[in-house]
């Protein structure tokens, strides 16, 4: 299905890349516009004195929509009385539909412009509309949904109503009928907007010309590639606004599911409105998504050289460049994710999680991904790409101890994201005994608040001593000798201490979160206008104070931290605890990225890393001055990662996870037994 996405994308894509270039200037996959022509090309269709593009355009709309609504009810009356009705030839009349299928509609063209020519409506919108008018699969289309979702019994209860048959028709019929009717102007629509052979034959006057014609018999150019970019507009507003009628399961669907007459609204009570589970964090699949595209934004947006870009282009490259706070994003909602069952047992005094349960899922959940990238990405790199293996960054990797020296925080030299691993494995650990010592002490939640804010406070406090006695020398220091020259450069600021208040941000809100749902502190409406305020004030902040890849002049720490985490943290409980802002969050794209998101993390930057050694020299930091090369490498190395983290969850992540779970159900069973 993945070959099959891209072999059909393809055509799309070239038809975007070109449409932004000259007259003749269609060379090369990924070479853009110099200049970028595309607006210019779109616009001069329709200003151009001689340009009958926009003629075209709407005899296409008229034409298409004409032929829809008479092929739609047509074969709506068609469709219903060879279903309904029984009566002598009707047998006839469906083999007469069936055959006509099978006869493609170029074949008739030419019997057609004779007839049409006897009647003198050649060259004429007639001509054109009236074969549109007739869809023999629309008609069978129709016969066989009435056939099956319209129940014989409630036509007859009409009847003894004494209904019309017209009234039976439009008022029980159609309504049912109303995702197949969706479906045949769909058909039809599509069909006639696209149709060539027909109206190339049938009009002779260029002002008449449909789109499809027109665009067919014109010089070639980017504005013409531009001209068919605008001729996928109208299909494609068709589409979307029709798919909402239409029904998940159309050949099984029962008059019963299907709603014939609208009712009115009832109002739900507050106290039978369905709750909310308890057992979640609303939102956090939403956040986890967003830090997740932030990170690759971030790593996308290196590579390109906004010099000479548009000002819009220079805005979101400013905006991509500051996308490494989804790192810390990553961080603050690991906290509140893994700390949340631990203050729920707490607060609402049940019993706590289960210590080796919850190291064992920390295991299946992260070792499996983190050994697979970084057992491929050190063999590529030393087989395919000659680097000399490095047996002590290795094993650091392996044992996930590889984030307290330079000379190991990245354990691979081709995949950088990996270092956040180690850091956050160590949080893993450490996170569990800081809430268990808390708990063990007392049951005030007060005495929890102090408890956070000491670990808080002197995490801060030990930073500038981490920063003096561990600062790193100046030999081979930079981005410029590799990895480990970069993690010398970032040696200590990147140290566990700071990546651990970030941490405790989360746990802090988590706690929050607990707390606030058993006392209700604040109304639903307040909590969202909290969490959209602190978010707003942590994108001001990260625009006003974030320098990629430097710690914070203020703090000396990454990403604005412990700030910025502070108030994600914020947002993430004000975001779960709120009643409209969450649903906003976990919209079923970034449920699904949430949920592959562990792969994605793991592959892009390695395919990056072999794109640039295999295919493009240039995709590097600050590398492509060209728009649109950069898209379409960026593209390709993300839909790529896409397949991958797919694949990655399908077949590793998910059965791993299954049985890690199986495996602790069956232990409780035999401990309860």
């Amino acid at each position: 299905m993945f070959v099959g996405i891209c072999y059909f994308a393809y055509p799309l894509y070239w038809l975007v890349i070109n449409s932004s270039k000259g007259y003749g200037a269609h060379d090369g996959l990924f070479s853009g516009a110099n200049p970028f022509d595309l607006i210019s090309n779109m616009v001069g269709l329709f200003s151009q004195p001689d340009s009958l593009f926009g003629r075209w355009f709407l005899n296409s709309v008229i034409y298409s929509l004409i032929s829809a609504i008479g092929a739609t009810l047509f074969a709506a009356m068609a469709g219903y009385a060879l279903a309904v009705y029984k009566f002598k030839g009707s047998g006839f009349i469906q083999f007469l539909i069936l055959s006509l299928i099978m006869v493609p509609p170029n074949t008739i063209v030419l019997p057609l412009f004779l007839f049409f020519t006897k009647i003198n409506i050649v060259n004429t919108p007639a001509s054109v509309i009236l074969p549109g008018l007739v869809s023999p699969v629309g008609a069978f289309f129709m016969m066989y949904y009435v056939r099956t979702s319209v129940p014989f019994e409630l036509i007859q209860a009409a009847r003894l109503d004494r209904a019309s048959e017209f009234r039976i028709f439009t008022r029980i019929a159609m309504p049912i009928a109303k995702p197949m009717l969706a479906i045949v102007f769909l058909i039809v629509v599509i069909a006639n907007w696209n149709a060539y052979f027909l109206p190339l034959v049938m009009l002779n006057d260029m002002k008449l010309y449909t789109l499809q014609v027109g665009l067919g018999t014109s010089e070639g150019g980017g504005g013409l590639i531009a001209g068919s970019i605008i001729s996928t507009i109208p299909v494609l507003i068709a589409y979307l606004y029709l798919q909402r009628h239409m029904s998940s399961d159309l050949w099984n669907e029962s008059a019963s599911s299907t709603r014939i007459r609208k009712e009115k609204r009832v109002k739900v009570l507050p106290d039978t409105q369905p709750k909310r589970d308890k057992q979640r964090i609303n939102g956090a699949d939403g956040f986890r998504a967003i830090a997740c595209l932030l990170v690759l934004l971030h790593h996308a947006i290196q590579r390109m050289n906004a010099d000479f870009a548009p000002r819009w282009v220079k805005a979101i490259f400013f905006i991509g460049w500051r996308g490494e706070v989804g790192v810390s994003i990553f961080f603050v909602l690991s906290g509140c994710l893994l700390s949340f069952p631990f203050w729920n047992a707490f607060v609402n005094d049940h019993k706590m999680p289960n210590l080796k349960d919850y190291f064992s899922r920390r295991a299946a959940r992260i070792v499996p991904g983190a050994w697979l990238a970084l057992g491929v990405t050190t063999y590529i790199g030393v087989v395919h790409l000659h680097y000399p293996m490095n047996w002590t960054r290795f094993l650091a990797g392996v044992f996930f101890i590889f984030s307290f020296h330079y000379k190991t925080f990245f354990p691979s030299e081709f995949n950088g994201p990996l270092w956040t691993i180690g850091l956050e494995v160590w949080c893993y650990i450490v996170m569990p005994l800081i809430i268990l010592l808390s708990c063990r002490f007392t049951k005030k939640i007060k005495f929890v608040w102090a408890w956070l804010l000491a670990w808080l406070v002197f995490l801060q406090i030990l930073q500038p001593v981490i920063i003096h006695n561990f600062m790193t020398g100046i030999d081979s220091k930079g981005w410029m000798y590799g990895m480990t020259g970069g993690a010398k450069l970032w040696m200590p600021y990147w140290n566990f201490a700071t990546f651990l208040s970030q941490y405790l941000c989360g746990v802090a809100a988590a706690f929050l979160i607990v707390v606030a749902r058993k006392k209700v502190i604040l109304s639903p409406i307040k909590w969202d206008i909290i969490g959209a305020l602190s978010l707003i004030t942590a994108f001001v902040l990260v625009c006003t104070r974030e320098v990629p890849g430097v710690p914070d002049t203020l703090t000396k720490q990454p990403y604005n931290a412990p700030i910025f985490s502070l108030l994600i943290g914020v947002g993430i409980a004000s975001v779960a605890l709120g009643g409209r802002l969450w649903k906003s969050f976990d919209n079923r794209l970034f449920v699904y990225i949430a949920k592959i998101s562990f792969g994605l993390y793991l592959w892009h930057w390695f395919l990056i890393t072999i794109i640039q050694a295999d295919i493009a020299t240039d995709f590097t930091v600050n590398g492509l001055p060209d728009l649109f090369r950069w898209l379409g490498l960026v593209t390709f190395t993300y839909v790529i990662a896409w397949g991958i983290a797919v694949l990655s969850w399908r077949f590793i992540e998910s059965p791993v996870l299954e049985y890690n779970q199986r495996r602790i159900a069956r232990r409780k069973m035999t401990q309860e037994a």
